[in-house]
């Protein structure tokens, strides 16, 4: 326990450090614990300047020790542990630099694994992407409840949302697409106009991963499902939407006439195949 340091950093620290909680409990009732303190201080501390300096130093742990990461991307982490993580970073990034806790998110979403990576790397960077856009959507929703943070996160909203869309465009995965949609839909909600300037790319987007052979039914309805969230915003786009259809129909045709000549025995191949068709439909 290092002397002048308050309790706050003295959990934080103690949350990245202990390698030999295992089982991840004490990690996570520190956490709680912290965030409580975080919290409670927030609505009762006088806005001095030693209590801001000891917030950023706090965001500055986060974002600087490796010790977040390495928790975060390792798969038996309970998810209890990563959201109570989300929430102090967000409140800590909200109450201080948003612009730079952003910046940190963005910069490591844009890094992704060389080929010589093993699987078992790639899968640790895919756990802390996701991590990554759960807090980004935590982000969002904290600064929306105060007035000047709201104001900031306006400012950026172009910029968060032309990330989004380039994360969606380069990712390699369909593991993200279900945090990317809430955050989107978050997007239509609170940033209407901006939202309606770059839906066609949005929806281009969602559209090519709906076609992916590999993607799964829950990750393919809840592609389908933001269709529907979206509705607000079709009726400005209809010669749009008569292209997308003509699209579907033109893809439907071609996967139709692949299935007419692939072998029978290739049932998960064909299957694949005919449920991005039926797909189509819905």
């Amino acid at each position: 326990q290092a002397t002048g340091e308050s309790r706050a950093i003295q959990l934080l620290k103690r949350i990245f450090s202990d390698e030999d909680d295992t089982s991840f409990s004490r990690r996570l009732a520190h956490s709680n614990q912290l965030l409580k303190i975080l919290e409670e201080s927030r609505n009762t501390v006088s806005d001095s300047l030693q209590f801001r300096q000891e917030q950023m130093q706090l965001l500055d742990i986060c974002i600087y020790d490796e010790g977040l990461r390495r928790i975060v991307e390792f798969g038996k982490v309970p998810s209890s542990l990563r959201t109570v993580l989300a929430k102090i970073v967000s409140g800590l990034a909200c109450y201080t630099r948003l612009d730079l806790a952003l910046s940190w998110i963005f910069d490591r979403l844009e890094s992704w694994p060389t080929a010589e990576k093993s699987i078992v790397e790639v899968n640790k960077d895919r756990e802390w992407k996701k991590w990554l856009l759960r807090l980004l959507k935590q982000v969002l929703v904290d600064s929306s409840t105060d007035q000047y943070t709201y104001r900031q996160a306006q400012e950026m909203s172009p910029t968060i949302l032309s990330g989004i869309i380039t994360f969606l465009d380069t990712m390699d995965s369909p593991e993200y697409i279900p945090t990317i949609i809430d955050i989107l839909v978050f997007f239509a909600e609170n940033y209407q106009n901006l939202f309606r300037q770059r839906f066609k790319d949005i929806i281009d987007l969602l559209v090519g991963w709906n076609m992916d052979i590999g993607l799964s039914d829950t990750k393919r309805e809840s592609i389908i499902s933001s269709y529907s969230k979206f509705g607000a915003f079709w009726g400005g786009y209809l010669p749009f939407a008569v292209s997308l259809l003509r699209h579907f129909l033109d893809d439907m045709h071609a996967i139709v006439r692949e299935l007419t000549i692939m072998p029978i025995h290739d049932t998960e191949e064909y299957k694949g195949r005919w449920g991005v068709c039926t797909n189509l439909f819905e």
